[in-house]
């Protein structure tokens, strides 16, 4: 396996950059005050859903995200008016126990995301303070794509590939994963998960070939780990600063 370090948030030169995109295509970044709602279009899916559920604690505004922030096409980008701390806990309390991975802040400190359940999903919330008095809230789902495109609830890695990341115990058709205080049990053949004891639905099944394991790879996020893509047919895999390039099975 090769060994590499990915990113975990985006940095406030790309936040900047959204915002001056934003206003290019007549979304004002100053705080509305108009009554002519934006004229942005809203995507459907569990990102959306999750931002409508999220505002209630923003009271935010939608803007443009811009093609060049790493987000997936469902993504809903918000402009509030207010403190990035201040918000942190307010949507850890809305969320409650959803939470599957805590705020973790960017190493210039700049920007900070969360993840969680969101219905059968997993969506995150990255917080990034523009200036002194705005906040740009990003959500999406935290399905990754292959260079093709192709989902991420597609995307299985074999959890012999991970041994040197978590810790694998085998249960008979299950396998638990662990790291840290939290542990991630699947069995083959079914969506129905455990984190913690507690239930969740994984976007694809995992399954058994040629006596190999394989779960879907945005399941590991569950146990705080990063998962991004290194290539066309590998994903890179950052589990609390263990980094391994997995080899990636794409299932149609």
């Amino acid at each position: 396996m090769q060994h590499n370090k990915p990113s975990r948030t985006l940095g406030l030169a790309l936040v900047v950059a959204a915002l001056g995109l934003a206003s290019a295509q007549g979304t004002s970044t100053a705080p509305a005050t108009s009554s002519t709602p934006a004229k942005v279009q809203v995507p459907a899916g569990s990102a959306a859903t999750a931002a409508v559920e999220l505002n209630s604690v923003l009271a935010g505004r939608i803007v443009d995200c811009p093609a060049s922030l790493k987000v997936t096409p469902d993504a809903v980008c918000l402009l509030a008016t207010g403190q990035a701390n201040t918000f942190r806990t307010r949507i850890k309390a809305k969320l409650a126990g959803r939470v599957v991975e805590d705020w973790k802040t960017s190493a210039n400190g700049q920007s900070s995301s969360l993840v969680f359940q969101s219905g059968n999903a997993l969506s995150y919330v990255l917080l990034a303070q523009t200036n002194a008095t705005d906040v740009l809230a990003i959500v999406d789902a935290t399905a990754i794509k292959t260079a093709s495109g192709t989902p991420a609830s597609a995307v299985f890695v074999s959890v012999a590939d991970l041994r040197d990341l978590v810790t694998v115990t085998t249960f008979g058709a299950t396998r638990a994963l662990s790291r840290g205080n939290r542990t991630l049990a699947i069995t083959a053949n079914t969506r129905a998960a455990k984190v913690n004891g507690a239930n969740v639905q994984l976007p694809a099944a995992p399954y058994v070939s040629a006596e190999q394991f394989y779960l879907p790879a945005s399941a590991l996020r569950s146990l705080g780990c990063v998962v991004s893509t290194a290539s066309k047919t590998q994903l890179s895999v950052d589990c609390g600063g263990k980094t391994a390039t997995v080899n990636a099975v794409v299932k149609q």
